[in-house]
């Protein structure tokens, strides 16, 4: 998956009883306020890249395993935060409920790959394998 992709699911684009994952949306930077002097960015959600990035991914056990512990810690953390957090439904958000940028993630991933000394994550394959595994598909 796209990074854009993964940060634009929400809880209902998966489904852990089926184990997958439906692809059909991206998120996108986009400028708020383009006749300011310093641009105000800020991020929507359209459609995915292409017609065949409409897709559903099924998922390994171990991942609908980690998704319903994350789910839960993001329930937890909601109450917790009370009129703080805001409800996106988003699977991956910042602790506040709101929107994570994609310029993070892949900063963040890139050194995570560094730190594991694995090729790029925004690199087109990850493995040897034909045709690419799901992990390095984009």
């Amino acid at each position: 998956m796209r990074i854009g992709e993964t940060l634009a699911l929400t809880w209902d684009d998966i489904d852990l009883e089926k184990a997958e994952v439906r692809v059909n949306k991206t998120q996108v930077d986009i400028v708020v306020d383009p006749s300011s002097k310093i641009p105000k960015k800020g991020i929507s959600y359209g459609p995915p890249k292409t017609n065949a990035s409409y897709r559903t991914i099924p998922l390994l056990p171990q991942l609908v395993k980690m998704l319903e512990e994350h789910r839960e810690k993001q329930t937890v953390q909601s109450s917790e935060m009370g009129g703080s957090y805001t409800e996106n439904n988003l699977v991956f958000c910042t602790r506040f409920g709101t929107d994570l940028a994609s310029r993070q993630m892949r900063d963040k991933l890139d050194r995570i790959t560094k730190k594991v000394e694995i090729k790029s994550a925004s690199s087109k394959a990850c493995c040897p394998s034909a045709p690419p595994c799901s992990l390095c598909q984009t």
